[in-house]
């Protein structure tokens, strides 16, 4: 009676009828229940394919503070926007005593630069032009020729009130078209897209005459900013966009002074800078071209408080040299009289030591200034980007986030990275890893919902066969995005042993009890 009772638990159990564990059920596959809120699942296969068109889903990696940006560092010595350099001081010698100009005058002047005159140029290397390619969010115009049909004789692409149709490349880079279907043309050339839907109308039995053009560019921009007029993201068109061009369509630069303007160009990660005067004196400068993503900034900042500050200490600098010509001078008219030669000599030279000295206490001054805006720079910015790590660590920063559950050795939310995107591979690997005693890696699945109009609120499961470790660096590929559920199944097996676990104390109790009742 105890093996029966045994067996029927055990049967119960693998029936699903007393354990039920969490799994991921497609629709139609019987094992849901009809009151299921999300009951259009679909499961996919985790393939290399499979895993790149899943990485189309559009996303933008949250961004960083500009406070953790590179700053340009500029070296001691230096005022003012722009790397300038202060002027250096003429070395005094000591004053000959011979005959003749043994020694030179300082100049008359001195020759002060402008703060954007030393900023070197740094510009990236040319680009090869090649053709515009079509990309997602580009508008494309499909011109036919209907003349001479009816509207029986003529497919639906062809029934539009116009002759021309214009279509939206979609996420997943295809654009739709009545009686023919999806039709993928991202990343192709106009020829290869034309190609492209050649055959897909052939494919239909339609007529395929037809004409493609580009209406809108909206998949490749750059965008321009700063001292400007009007600050915009430019999309880049057939046409190469050049760099002076993008300047050119935001309004030219707006600067009181164009000596203090300099262009910074950001791509890829690195700088690039040029001054304005040199971008357009120089023909070599004004052809540099455009990608996607290059972002153009415009830096006409200049502190008065620091310029009027330097120039001051220039003025003063300039007193001192002026003395020391005055020094000069009457040195040579000390030449001339030789009753009052000694004494005008012996003045000048302590004068000229007072002279220096001050000089060199100026520029130990100067030295300090710059140290300590450099520190007040760094340090400002050390204060920023601490106050947004502990706005992050207390929750103040919105984040994006993939949730693990199932057989994994921590159920957490693990954010996704700044300016990054993380893959599969990395919450598999990392604090969620599978329990290798209980998952079952021929179920590993991540749980992605549809928010596209066409098909709201679907739910779709990539799986992912892991039971050869091979299939692996698959996860290495598949990009994770918000909202993404990271789902590992149970084994079958511990799926009874638990179901043994929950419901052999309760009958070896039941037996116990109904054993003393006989007795």
């Amino acid at each position: 009676m105890r093996v029966s009772a045994v067996l029927a638990v055990l049967a119960l159990g693998g029936c699903g009828l007393i354990y039920t564990a969490p799994n991921v059920y497609e629709e139609g596959d019987g094992r849901g229940f009809a009151s299921d809120s999300t009951s259009d699942v679909q499961v996919i296969p985790m393939t290399f394919e499979t895993a790149l068109e899943a990485n189309l889903t559009a996303y933008v990696p949250q961004r960083l503070p500009e406070a953790f940006r590179p700053q340009p560092n500029p070296s001691p010595g230096r005022v003012g926007a722009g790397d300038v350099s202060m002027p250096n001081l003429p070395e005094i010698d000591a004053v000959s005593t011979g005959s003749g100009p043994e020694f030179e005058l300082p100049p008359t002047a001195t020759a002060l630069q402008p703060p954007a005159g030393d900023v070197p140029v740094n510009l990236p290397d040319p680009i090869e032009q090649t053709p515009y390619r079509i990309g997602v969010s580009d508008v494309v115009l499909l011109s036919t020729n209907t003349s001479g049909a009816t509207l029986e004789d003529v497919p639906s692409l062809l029934n539009a009130q116009s002759s021309r149709q214009g279509y939206v490349v979609q996420d997943d880079g295809a654009i739709a078209i009545p009686d023919v279907g999806r039709v993928r043309i991202s990343g192709m050339t106009i020829e290869e897209a034309e190609a492209e839907i050649f055959q897909a109308l052939v494919a239909q039995r339609l007529d395929p005459s037809f004409s493609l053009e580009i209406a809108e560019f909206n998949s490749q921009r750059v965008s321009v900013g700063g001292a400007v007029r009007s600050p915009r993201v430019q999309p880049i068109s057939l046409k190469p966009l050049s760099l002076t061009e993008a300047l050119q369509l935001a309004g030219g630069v707006e600067s009181e002074d164009l000596d203090y303007a300099v262009v910074r160009l950001f791509r890829d990660g690195q700088v690039y800078q040029a001054p304005v005067r040199a971008l357009y004196g120089t023909d070599a400068l004004t052809d540099v071209q455009l990608q996607d993503g290059d972002a153009i900034f415009v830096d006409a900042d200049y502190d008065l408080s620091q310029a009027r500050a330097y120039f001051e200490e220039q003025l003063r600098l300039r007193q001192f040299q002026l003395q020391e010509r005055e020094f000069v001078f009457q040195q040579r008219r000390a030449e001339i009289d030789d009753a009052q030669y000694a004494v005008t000599l012996a003045d000048f030279e302590l004068r000229k030591a007072q002279l220096r000295q001050q000089l060199n206490q100026m520029r130990v001054q100067i030295g300090q200034y710059d140290l300590a805006r450099n520190t007040d720079a760094r340090s400002e910015a050390q204060a920023q980007r601490q106050a947004f790590q502990d706005r992050v660590s207390m929750g103040a920063v919105r984040r994006d986030y993939v949730y693990t559950a199932g057989e994994l050795r921590s159920l957490t939310r693990t954010p996704l990275p700044f300016e990054s995107r993380s893959n599969l591979a990395d919450i598999l690997l990392g604090v969620g890893s599978p329990n290798i005693q209980y998952a079952d890696y021929e179920e590993i699945y991540v749980i992605r919902m549809n928010l596209t109009p066409a098909a709201p609120g679907s739910v779709t499961a990539y799986r992912l066969d892991a039971s050869n470790a091979a299939s692996l660096s698959t996860a290495t590929v598949f990009e994770m995005r918000p909202n993404d559920i990271v789902f590992v199944a149970e084994q079958p097996i511990t799926s009874w042993g638990r179901t043994i676990n929950q419901l052999v104390p309760n009958l070896i109790g039941q037996a116990a009890t109904l054993a003393n009742a006989t007795n």
